[in-house]
């Protein structure tokens, strides 16, 4: 932060670009992830519903 502020952000760019890069993979990784786990397991998936007990 010192560096940014003493040089006014000089050279700042590349260093934010692949922090945007990695941030981007991540979010890639992430949504990947989320749409694998969406399956129906054997024996996870409720073949009936469950009623609330009056």
């Amino acid at each position: 932060m010192r560096a940014n502020a003493f040089f006014d952000g000089t050279g700042a760019t590349g260093p934010a670009l692949v922090l945007a890069g990695w941030v981007a993979l991540g979010l890639v990784l992430l949504l990947i992830a989320d749409r694998r786990g969406r399956g129906t397991r054997p024996g996870t998936a409720a073949a009936e519903p469950r009623t609330a007990a009056a």
